[in-house]
């Protein structure tokens, strides 16, 4: 299922954030901060944290549509859909 909110809601994350998620994690840390970011900086925990950040989106992102709380879609967006269908017609 989170695969498919994943899918659909087309969540990712920017090598910003997986940048920040490393930051906040060396924070945490009270010693060997240098060390902890040459192991958190690899590309294998990099694609780690990417994938635990996108994960996380996708509950939050579970969560607004459990709640009711999720964007509905704007009117343009639905008149944009209707013209492309007209015109395909």
């Amino acid at each position: 299922m989170l695969g498919k909110i994943i899918e659909d809601e087309k969540i990712a994350v920017t090598p910003e954030e997986i940048d920040t998620e490393i930051q906040n994690m060396i924070k945490g840390s009270a010693e060997n901060k240098d060390e902890l970011f040459k192991v958190l900086n690899t590309e294998e925990a990099r694609q780690s944290i990417e994938q635990q950040l996108i994960a996380r989106k996708a509950v939050q992102r579970l969560t607004e549509i459990a709640q009711g709380n999720a964007e509905k879609e704007k009117p343009a967006k639905k008149a944009d859909k209707k013209s492309k269908k007209e015109a395909e017609q």
